[in-house]
This record gives structure tokens, C-alpha cells and sequence, in this order.
């Protein structure tokens, strides 16, 4: 098992010199994956502000648009999720 091991560990770090080599020709902010997860964090995150600011602050469903700058149906969306 530790030999398996060793082999496992010089692998990893054969494959991150070999990424590395690469970078100069491919860029993780042009694929379209990296995007794709990015635009997802960023759902996350303005969701996780509108639920704050509907539960934690009370505010309506204009005024926690406006902050999170989003459109008001996607609060009003959220506001209804939430009261299931």
C-alpha cells in the first residue's frame, strides 16, 4: 500500500508540472467550464444575499433587488421558495 502510494503522489505531481507547461497556451478563464462553474458560485452567492436580506432584514422584494441587483421576479421567486 505504500508503494501504491508513492506512485500516487509522484503522479500528482508529474501531472500539475505537465499543467503548468500548459498554462502559457491555455487559460482557465476562457473555458467554458470554468465559466459555467463561475456564473454558479455567483448564483449561489446572490441568493444566499437576497435570502439574508429578506429573512434577516425584512426587506421587500423591490429593495433586496435593487441591492442584489437582480430582477424583481427572481426575489419574488426566492420569497416564495422560501415560505415552502
Amino acid at each position: 500500500m505504500r508503494i501504491y502510494a508513492k506512485l500516487r503522489k509522484n503522479i500528482e505531481l508529474q501531472i500539475l508540472k505537465a499543467m503548468e507547461s500548459i498554462s502559457t497556451f491555455f487559460k482557465e478563464e476562457e473555458d467554458y467550464f470554468y465559466r459555467k462553474g463561475e456564473a454558479k458560485g455567483e448564483a449561489k452567492r446572490s441568493r444566499t444575499v437576497i435570502e439574508n436580506l429578506i429573512i434577516k432584514l425584512g426587506f421587500s422584494d423591490l429593495q433586496a433587488a435593487e441591492i442584489a441587483e437582480v430582477d424583481v421576479q427572481y426575489v419574488a421567486k426566492v420569497r416564495s421558495e422560501l415560505k415552502k
